[in-house]
């Protein structure tokens, strides 16, 4: 059994896939504590998982100096004064869930906050850790690096007035979806081809939950000499999409969780075989855990930074014409 204490912010959907993946590694149910705003989720949440759980309005001072680590997953309007309230309680090494704050200005204080008291932040993209993703870097790196990207972020409105009635969030959260669930993509992207280093953005049309625009369009090259482009139509059909060219082969991630290949001088698009994730578990959060907790990881670096995370929110903000908190 893993002895680690661990503090778990929140206690609904995410925390208890983040809970599954905790008790499948082995930490004890005893070294977790769950914080929540609500007497009712505290409630369901210890019912469900005989995990003790308090609720508050805020994070409880003073709390026991032999937690090891945070994992935040509240909604994403709160995620920046959570982390503040984890300062003030001297927590040093927090997994923070994406987007990590609803603007690149909000974030970079909690990172020059982070710098301040010697804690360490990652932002939780569990997609990097998807079996797909894995396996195409592979490719990639086999066929001697990336020469050209597409891709494709469209959302589905009604999916999102679903969950904006499911989960309450704000008409803010709205207004900023592409940095809420979109800029999953973008990350993966910049993750693969390298930060940007000259680029043509556009947008135009709008929806009534998202004043900024509903078509975007653009193109560019990355510091790794990588081109690029993208087309979103959040008035029209798609899905979210990723296709990375080498010289060798077309590799297609749609949906990102599946991989198919299309050779050079070939029409045939195939199917790769990967490793199954665990049954009943989140892909690509077992991986994501493990490597944030050093427990026999693939690779530490596929964790995002914080200051990986301020450069594509910031891309995300031009790709979506947001200005900080509009």
């Amino acid at each position: 059994m893993l002895r680690k204490k661990i503090l778990l912010v929140g206690a609904g959907a995410m925390a208890e896939e983040y809970t599954k993946v905790l008790l499948y590694l082995g930490f004890e149910k005893d070294n977790i504590l769950a914080v929540t705003r609500t007497k009712e989720t505290a409630e369901k949440f210890y019912n469900k998982y005989n995990i003790h759980c308090q609720w508050n309005a805020e994070i409880p001072k003073n709390l026991d100096n032999t937690f090891d680590s945070a994992i935040v997953c509240v909604s994403p309007i709160n995620l920046q004064s959570v982390t503040q309230q984890l300062f003030i309680n001297e927590f040093k090494n927090i997994l923070l869930e994406k987007p990590g704050a609803l603007s690149s200005v909000d974030l970079k204080k909690i990172q020059d906050e982070s710098e301040r008291n010697n804690a360490k932040i990652f932002i939780a993209y569990n997609r990097r850790f998807y079996n797909s993703i894995y396996r195409a870097k592979q490719i990639i790196n086999d066929d001697g690096g990336l020469i050209s990207c597409f891709f494709d972020f469209t959302e589905i409105e009604e999916r999102i007035m679903k969950a904006k009635d499911l989960k309450g969030y704000t008409d803010l959260e709205l207004n900023r979806w592409g940095i809420l669930n979109s800029l999953h993509v973008i990350d993966l992207f910049i993750h693969f081809a390298g930060k940007i280093e000259k680029s043509d953005f556009l947008r135009k049309g709008h929806l009534h939950w998202h004043k900024s625009g509903s078509i975007f369009c653009g193109s560019g090259i990355t510091q790794k000499n990588v081109f690029f482009s993208y087309l979103s139509n959040w008035d029209g059909a798609g899905n979210w999409k990723i296709e990375l060219n080498t010289k060798k082969h077309k590799l297609i991630l749609s949906p990102l969780e599946k991989l198919f290949v299309q050779e050079k001088n070939s029409i045939c698009i195939n199917s790769v075989e990967l490793t199954e994730e665990p049954e009943g578990l989140k892909p690509g959060l077992l991986e994501q855990v493990k490597t944030f907790f050093k427990i026999n990881c693939l690779s530490r670096k596929s964790l995002c930074s914080i200051d990986e995370a301020i450069e594509n929110l910031s891309v995300g903000e031009k790709i979506f014409g947001y200005m900080n908190h509009e």
